[in-house]
């Protein structure tokens, strides 16, 4: 499957094309909210800050997306990498995950982010993480779980890498580039 796939930024005249994905995954989110959403990340590219990373062919067609922005947060943190609409368009198999999970990875590593939180999109996602975790029926029946956001902290407290040297981790070909 990996033959003719690729990274790449989501451009503009394909925001309604991934909104698909969207959909698939039972996000409720309009069509013009997520192209309003998928706007503003774009116009802030420019920066390297954000935008939409999809996993796709050549022709067209999307598997996978997620978008992103670094917060800086001051000049004496390290950048946290925020990722939404982590997404792998109900395809079986690792592949699409584990590529969308190497560009964010390549990406944290190029803005020298200090932490990624991910937050895992669609009821689908969702549920399979909460047969994982322990029961939360010492909740009122009231609450809805919405959201579920994995993080990992690249940096110790003190600036010492958390994580084994990037050295040995090679980013995916067609990683997208600024």
């Amino acid at each position: 499957m990996d033959e003719g796939v690729e990274l790449d930024y989501l451009a503009p005249e394909r925001f309604r094309q991934a909104y698909t994905l969207l959909e698939a995954a039972g996000i409720e989110l309009s069509a013009d909210e997520w192209i309003g959403y998928a706007e503003r990340l774009h116009g802030r590219r420019q920066g390297g800050d954000a935008g939409i990373v999809t996993l796709g062919t050549g022709g067209g067609y999307i598997y996978g997306l997620f978008a992103f922005t670094i917060d800086r947060g001051g000049t004496t943190a390290a950048p946290l990498l925020n990722c939404e609409y982590f997404l792998t368009g109900g395809l079986p198999g690792r592949f699409v995950a584990s590529q969308l999970a190497k560009a964010v990875e390549e990406l944290a590593k190029r803005n020298r982010c200090g932490e990624i939180s991910i937050a895992l999109a669609g009821p689908a996602a969702i549920n399979a993480v909460m047969q994982a975790l322990p029961p939360f029926d010492v909740l009122d029946k009231s609450y809805a779980v919405t959201k579920v956001v994995v993080a990992r902290r690249l940096f110790a407290a003190d600036g010492a890498s958390a994580v084994t040297d990037a050295a040995g981790v090679a980013a995916p070909s067609g990683t997208p580039q600024d």
